[in-house]
């Protein structure tokens, strides 16, 4: 049946150490299947202008992460029907900071057993 492209999830956000590299999934689909753009700021991101990034179909990657590839990024979903997007927030932290957030979740958990 065609329609507008569906949305799996509407926001999302990743946690990346500075250095590791990091996969962004566009979770929007359709019928038609929707072409995939994406976007940081009000810059659109393509293969030849932003060399860290490569883009796949429904993927974005980027390559030895930085602290300025934190921020917000939107995937958008167009067929002939219409569009959609997903926000996706990314961070690029320290590894003090990951250290910091990790042992913070495991406290978490410890103290809700029932998540």
């Amino acid at each position: 049946m065609a329609d507008i492209p569906i949305v799996q999830l509407k926001r999302d956000y990743k946690v990346v150490p500075r250095g590791d590299s990091v996969k962004l999934t566009c979770p929007i689909f359709g019928q038609p299947t929707p072409i995939i753009t994406w976007s940081k700021g009000s810059e659109t991101i393509t293969d030849y202008a932003w060399t860290r990034f490569s883009l796949d179909k429904k993927s974005l990657k980027i390559s030895q992460a930085e602290y300025d590839d934190t921020g917000i990024y939107i995937c958008k979903g167009t067929n002939g029907y219409g569009s959609n997007e997903v926000r996706i927030d990314l961070f690029v932290i320290g590894e003090y900071l990951l250290t910091l957030c990790f042992h913070t979740l495991q406290m978490f958990c410890l103290l809700n057993p029932q998540m």
